[in-house]
C-alpha cells in the first residue's frame, strides 16, 4: 500500500505540474520582470533592486525573490526557468495537498478531490507564469500537512511536528503579505487551545519557531529592500485606486465566486446544518482571512486582479475538499453535485482564459526595447511609465514607476500631491522626477498636453498585453515620447 501511495504521488505530481505548464504556455506577468530585474540586479552585485543605487521594496513575494536567486544563478535568469519553476512549485504543492486527503479518501476520490484543486481556475490560470502563485500553492499545502501532523500526531513525543509548523506558518507572509491574516489567526488559537490542553510543551515549540523564522525572514527583508513591507499595497491603494465605489468589492467577490462558487456553497450548507463535521481551528482561521481579505479590497477599492484567488478562492477550494475526505461520503448527491459544478466551472473559465496563455511579453516587448535603445539620443535616460516589467527588464534605462510599485521616489510624490496623473499633474512628476521619455498606450499616439515640457514621438508598436479585453487578448498601441523643455 505504501509503495503504491508512493507511485500515486509521484502520478499526482507529473500530472498537475504538466497541466500547469504546459496550460500556461507562453504567457507570464509584467510581475515576472520586476521578479527577473531584481534578482538581476542582485546577480550582478548591486543588491535586490530594481533601479540600480535605490533601494525599494516593489516585489509582493520577498520569499519568491530569494527562492529564484540560486535558481537564476545556476540555470540563467531567464523567462523559462523562472516558468518551469513556478509550475514545478504548483506541482510539488498539488502532490502534498493530495497526500493529506490520501490519509482518509481512497485513491480515486482523493485522485478527483486533489484534480479539483489543481484545476482551481484563477489559480491555474497564473501557476505557471513565473510569478509567485505556485509558490503560494505549495505553501498552502505545507501549511495543511502541518496542522493534519499538528493534529493527528503527538506533539510531545515528536518535537518537530509543532517546529516545523510554527516555521512554515511564519514564512506564508512572505509568500505573500495578505496570508498573515491566516497565519496570525491560526497561529494564535492553536497556541492558546495548546495551554488549555495543558500542552505548553507543544505551545512553546510552535511560537518560538514562529518567531525565529518570522523575525529572521523579516530582517532579512528589510536588510535587502530596505523596508519591513512592500510597497505594492500602497502603491496599489494610492494610484489604482478605482473612481467607482463599489469596484473592489464587486470585483474581489466576482473573483471568489467565480473561482469556488460550488464548493463555497456546499462549505456554507455545511456550516449551518453539519457545524460538527466542518468545525475546527482550520477551517475558521481560513474563512476569516478570506473575509477580512474580501473587506481589505472592498474598502481600499484598487485595482483587483485574477491573481488574488491565490488567497481568496484557493483555501475555499482546499478547506472544502480537506473536509470532503474526512468527514463525508462521497457518494453524497449534494457532494458529487458540488464537485461537478465546481470541475465544470473551472472548466469553462479555463478554456474562456486560455487565449491569454497563448500570448509572451517578452517576444513582444523585447524588439520594442532594443529599438528604443537604438535610436535614443541620451546617454542615461529616464523613462516614466507604468507596468515597468518588461521594458525596466530589457532596458538598461533609469526606470521611474508611475504607479510607484518599484520606485519609492514617485510613490513618495504621489502620496504628498496627487495619484490624479492628469496631463498637468503628470507634468509636474515627470518634471519632478526628471524623466527623458514617456511611455503611454494610445491608438493614435496623441502627444499629451504639456506646458513646459515638448512630448517628440520617438516611436510606436502594437504589443501585446497578458490577460484579456472583453474576452480577446488585450493589444495595445505603444507610443514612446522623448521630453524636451519648450523653452529650449
Amino acid at each position: 500500500m505504501a509503495d503504491n501511495r508512493k507511485y500515486l504521488l509521484l502520478i499526482f505530481l507529473i500530472i498537475s505540474f504538466s497541466i500547469s505548464y504546459f496550460y500556461c504556455g507562453t504567457s507570464h506577468g509584467d510581475d515576472t520582470f520586476i521578479y527577473m530585474e531584481y534578482v538581476d540586479n542582485a546577480l550582478n552585485g548591486e543588491g535586490f533592486v530594481f533601479n540600480e543605487g535605490e533601494k525599494s521594496y516593489g516585489v509582493t513575494s520577498s520569499l519568491w525573490t530569494f527562492l529564484m536567486f540560486p535558481f537564476a544563478w545556476i540555470f540563467g535568469n531567464t523567462v523559462i526557468v523562472w516558468k518551469v519553476v513556478s509550475s514545478l512549485l504548483f506541482g510539488v504543492g498539488v502532490t502534498i495537498i493530495g497526500s493529506v486527503l490520501l490519509r482518509y479518501a481512497k485513491w480515486h476520490i482523493a485522485a478527483i478531490l486533489t484534480i479539483t484543486v489543481a484545476l482551481a481556475p484563477h489559480v491555474l490560470r497564473w501557476s505557471g507564469t513565473g510569478m509567485e502563485n505556485g509558490l503560494v500553492v505549495l505553501g498552502w499545502g505545507v501549511a495543511l500537512l502541518t496542522w493534519e501532523n499538528l493534529e493527528t500526531r503527538d506533539s510531545r513525543s515528536r518535537p518537530w511536528t509543532a517546529i516545523s509548523a510554527g516555521a512554515s506558518w511564519a514564512l506564508l507572509p512572505f509568500v505573500r503579505p495578505e496570508l498573515g491574516l491566516f497565519v496570525v489567526s491560526i497561529g494564535l488559537i492553536t497556541v492558546w487551545q495548546f495551554v488549555r490542553n495543558d500542552r505548553f510543551t507543544d505551545a512553546v515549540r510552535l511560537s518560538i519557531a514562529g518567531l525565529v523564522t518570522g523575525v529572521g525572514t523579516l530582517l532579512l527583508a528589510w536588510e535587502s529592500f530596505g523596508s519591513l513591507l512592500p510597497q505594492t499595497a500602497a502603491a496599489k491603494g494610492t494610484a489604482l485606486h478605482q473612481s467607482d465605489p463599489l469596484y473592489g468589492l464587486t470585483q474581489s467577490l466576482k473573483i471568489f465566486l467565480s473561482g469556488t462558487g460550488p464548493l463555497f456553497l456546499l462549505l456554507l450548507f455545511l456550516s449551518i446544518f453539519r457545524t460538527k463535521k466542518v468545525k475546527s481551528v482550520w477551517t475558521g482561521a481560513v474563512l476569516f482571512s478570506v473575509l477580512i481579505a474580501i473587506g481589505y479590497l472592498g474598502s481600499v477599492n484598487q485595482l483587483v486582479s485574477t491573481r488574488y484567488a491565490s488567497y481568496l478562492s484557493l483555501p475555499v477550494i482546499l478547506t472544502t475538499v480537506y473536509i470532503i475526505s474526512k468527514n463525508l461520503s462521497f457518494s453524497t448527491v449534494l457532494v458529487k453535485a458540488a464537485l461537478i459544478l465546481q470541475l465544470a466551472t473551472s472548466i469553462a473559465l479555463m478554456v474562456y482564459l486560455f487565449p491569454a496563455t497563448r500570448t509572451s511579453e517578452a517576444e513582444s516587448f523585447s524588439p520594442v526595447v532594443e529599438r528604443f535603445e537604438q535610436i535614443r539620443s541620451v546617454d542615461s535616460p529616464r523613462v516614466a511609465l507604468t507596468e515597468v516589467g518588461a521594458f525596466g527588464f530589457y532596458s538598461d534605462a533609469y526606470i521611474i514607476d508611475l504607479v510607484g510599485l518599484t520606485d519609492r521616489k514617485t510613490l513618495q510624490w504621489l502620496q504628498k500631491n496627487t495619484p490624479n496623473l492628469t496631463d498637468p499633474n503628470l507634468e509636474d512628476l515627470l518634471i519632478a522626477r526628471q524623466a527623458t521619455h514617456y511611455v503611454e498606450y494610445d491608438e493614435k499616439c496623441r502627444p499629451p498636453q504639456f506646458n513646459a515640457l515638448k512630448p517628440n514621438l520617438l516611436m510606436e508598436a502594437d504589443v501585446e498585453r497578458n490577460n484579456l479585453s472583453g474576452g480577446s487578448v488585450h493589444r495595445p498601441h505603444l507610443c514612446i515620447y522623448s521630453l524636451k523643455s519648450s523653452q529650449r
